[in-house]
């Protein structure tokens, strides 16, 4: 469940260039060396509003910009975005697809809609099939089960919107709990771990075993336990 677009360009691109034309919102930039683009995945989202971001690769003097599931509208704007600072023309798709640089836009804009729409069934299936999902995001993973498919329903942006939230949950004033694994610490070969919960606080968790509460007495809750 991906899709690539691919130049060729005469010469590596000047990182500092690129991402001034990207704007100050884009992220993943900061692990790019000066100079020339590197021979390596580069991955960048638009703070705020991608839910799993692109991954550029460069092979030579081909630069490949890669679309995987769920990337929303955002994520597939920053990808012309990207081609279009590149300035190589003509860009190519894996499925054949040939267009201008200035016709990027609407050359894949029905290719767009199509990866958009055949990612969520998929997950759907999958979902239906193994219960839960796991994704990785733009900022984070996303856990995808069969509840948040009830709460959703069948609407494609709905899940995308979903997994986009999660990505900046912070910026609707939640405090993101880690999980806490002692395992490492105390050298066990058995995952034991927590995350601390504290219920004056708004928070939101990440895939975690048991909770932490914290209290004038810690109490330890298995997380099935709350359910």
């Amino acid at each position: 469940m991906s899709y690539t677009m691919e130049v060729v360009v005469s010469k590596p691109p000047a990182v500092a260039a690129i991402l001034t034309m990207l704007g100050p919102d884009v992220r993943g930039g900061e692990s790019l060396a000066r100079g020339h683009w590197p021979e390596a995945v580069v991955h960048l989202y638009r703070a705020g509003q991608s839910t799993r971001g692109i991954a550029i690769e460069r092979k030579g003097t081909a630069l490949l910009v890669k679309m995987v599931a769920c990337t929303n509208r955002a994520d597939w704007d920053l990808a012309f975005t990207v081609l279009e600072a590149l300035g190589a023309t003509p860009v190519e798709g894996d499925d054949g697809t040939t267009a201008a640089l200035v016709d990027i836009r609407a050359a894949f804009a029905e290719i767009m809609a199509r990866e958009l729409s055949a990612s969520i069934v998929t997950m759907h299936s999958i979902i239906k099939q193994r219960k839960e999902l796991q994704l990785t995001g733009a900022v984070r993973e996303v856990y995808l089960g069969p509840r948040m498919l009830r709460e959703i329903g069948q609407d494609p942006e709905a899940m995308l919107e979903r997994i986009r939230r999660i990505q900046y949950i912070e910026d609707e004033g939640f405090e993101f709990v880690t999980y806490s694994s002692l395992s490492t610490m105390m050298h066990l070969t058995v995952d034991l771990g927590f995350s601390l919960w504290n219920p004056k606080r708004s928070q939101a968790f990440g895939a975690t075993t048991h909770l932490a509460l914290s209290s004038a007495k810690t109490l330890h809750v298995p997380l099935k336990a709350l359910r």
